[in-house]
C-alpha cells in the first residue's frame, strides 16, 4: 500500500540524516525517492478506486511534494481540500508545497486558514518554513520578508513540532 511505501521512505530519510558519508546519504535519499514514487503509484490507484478518499489525495500530495513535484502536489491537495476544506494536514502540506514554488503569499494564506482549525499544524508549518529558509532551494529566492514574517508568527504562536519540509 501507499502508506507502507511512505513509511519506508521515512525510514530511508532518517538513515540519510544519520549517514556518515555523503555517498551513503545520497544512496539513502535515492531509496527514499524510490519509495515515495511507489507510494504515489499506490495512492493514485486508491484515488481511482475511490474518488472521494480525502486522505488518499492528501497522502498523494505529500509523496509528490517530497520528491519535488510541487504542482502535482498542489492539485492533489486541492482535491482533498475541495472535499474537506478544514483538513489540517492538507492545508499545512499545501503551504509547504507553495514554499517549494516560491509562492509565499499563498503559503501565508494557507497558514492563516490553518491557524483557524489547528494551531499544532500551524506550528508545524512554521517550523518547516523556518528549516526551509536555510535550504539551498530557498537561498535561490528572495526570502528576507518571508523570513521576518515566519519569525514574527513563531513568536505569536510558539514553536512547533519537528517536521522535515
Amino acid at each position: 500500500t501507499g502508506l507502507k511505501h511512505r513509511d519506508k521512505a521515512w525510514d530511508y530519510e532518517k538513515q540519510a540524516e544519520g549517514a556518515a558519508s555523503e555517498k551513503d546519504r545520497a544512496v539513502y535519499a535515492k531509496s527514499a525517492e524510490r519509495e515515495f514514487k511507489r507510494a504515489i503509484d499506490a495512492f493514485k490507484l486508491a484515488t481511482k478506486q475511490n474518488s472521494r478518499h480525502v486522505e488518499a489525495f492528501g497522502s498523494l500530495g505529500y509523496a509528490q511534494r517530497k520528491i519535488g513535484r510541487y504542482k502535482d502536489a498542489l492539485k492533489s491537495y486541492d482535491r482533498a481540500l475541495k472535499m474537506k476544506s478544514d483538513y489540517p494536514e492538507a492545508l499545512e502540506y499545501r503551504a509547504e508545497a507553495y514554499l517549494g514554488l516560491g509562492r509565499f503569499e499563498d503559503a501565508k494564506r494557507d497558514y492563516a486558514a490553518l491557524v483557524k482549525v489547528d494551531n499544532d499544524q500551524a506550528r508545524t508549518f512554521l517550523a518547516a518554513a523556518s528549516r526551509w529558509l536555510s535550504s539551498p532551494e530557498a537561498q535561490k529566492l528572495k526570502t528576507s520578508t518571508f523570513s521576518v514574517w515566519v519569525n514574527e508568527e513563531r513568536g505569536k504562536l510558539g514553536l512547533g513540532e519537528k517536521s522535515d519540509w
